[in-house]
């Protein structure tokens, strides 16, 4: 996400993510792109369909998320040989990660803006965790062209927070349980320009 960086700094941020997905997609055999929400919502909501039925019940004590906000987010899918195998969303404000974290404007820079990083799914019945992983960092590449946002944000289990470090992400606020979740703590990630390239290595 774009933020107070020369456009020199900037530059090689880009050009260094996009090193490494395309490296990445030629990996895992994988096209990402950006989806229209009506085109795409049906499989996109399948996708999730499958995650929240059979991975995440121990999480959801209410059921699976409320998706209102899907038709104002941008909706991104990886697909292999034309079929969806993961999706993602980023949310503009205002953020779902608000009702959680009450204290949300605290971990933002004064000025800032930011876009939420929600709804990632991966099918793991395909043994699609690479998949998600390639389309977060697809995200960012699509995040790295935008003049509109500085940070991302995205909120999740703590013991599970690891894969939003790949991102460059870090801890910013903690919460020990989350309205509607099953008991257990919660954590806000953020991340900036200059988390990402440090964290570049790791993705190989």
């Amino acid at each position: 996400m774009k933020t107070r960086l020369t456009a020199d700094q900037l530059q090689k941020i880009q050009s260094a993510v996009r090193q490494a997905l395309d490296g990445q997609l030629a990996r895992y055999g994988l096209t990402c792109g950006e989806a229209e929400w009506l085109a795409a919502r049906d499989e996109i909501r399948a996708l999730r369909e499958i995650v929240y039925s059979g991975k995440l019940p121990h999480m959801l004590a209410e059921g699976p998320p409320v998706d209102a906000d899907d038709e104002r987010a941008h909706h991104f899918v990886a697909r292999r040989d034309g079929v969806a195998v993961a999706a993602l969303r980023l949310l503009p404000p205002p953020f779902e990660a608000a009702a959680i974290f009450t204290d949300l404007a605290t971990a933002l820079r004064p000025g800032g803006h930011y876009i939420e990083l929600g709804r990632l799914v991966g099918n793991p019945g395909a043994g699609e965790v690479g998949a998600a992983r390639v389309l977060a960092l697809h995200a960012l590449d699509w995040g790295l062209h935008q003049t509109a946002y500085d940070g991302l944000l995205a909120y999740a289990r703590e013991r599970a927070s690891n894969h939003f470090r790949l991102l460059g992400m870090e801890v910013a606020l903690r919460v020990d349980s989350a309205p509607g979740k099953a008991e257990q703590p919660y954590v806000l990630l953020r991340a900036h320009l200059e988390n990402t390239l440090n964290v570049l290595p790791t993705w190989g």
